[in-house]
């Protein structure tokens, strides 16, 4: 792993994402879990237009958006929608876009267990 402070790298990452993904009954790779849809609609609206817009040349060259199709998705949850359609959704699939834009902040969330939220302590109140 990289050293502390400093960016992650790709390999990291995927490493990372494969062993999550190797976890479970295997279903993990699949964003049917509720828990699963609450990052990606987190994931999308921490999504700037232009980089909605890199994302959905990325998917549309490697075959997972269809041309067509990628000029109407308007936002991040679109086109994980599209992508999901198309059987392209898995966390690697989503991390690997993410890395290409560097947004590790949102790899970091694809990757954290539940909901993506940092907050893993119960907060207490007397």
């Amino acid at each position: 792993m990289s050293p502390e402070g400093h960016c992650p790298s790709a390999d990291d990452i995927r490493q990372l994402l494969s062993e999550r993904n190797k976890k479970g009954n295997g279903t993990t790779s699949s964003f049917a879990e509720l828990s699963e849809r609450v990052k990606l609609l987190r994931i999308s609206s921490s999504l700037s237009e232009d980089e909605v817009r890199i994302l959905k040349f990325v998917a549309r060259s490697k075959l997972k958006v269809d041309g067509h199709r990628c000029k109407e998705i308007k936002d991040g949850l679109e086109l994980f929608e599209e992508l999901e359609n198309n059987g392209g959704l898995s966390h690697i699939c989503v991390g690997e876009l993410l890395i290409g834009i560097h947004r590790f902040d949102l790899v970091d969330i694809l990757a954290r267990p539940g909901t993506g939220n940092s907050c893993g302590k119960v907060q207490h109140t007397h």
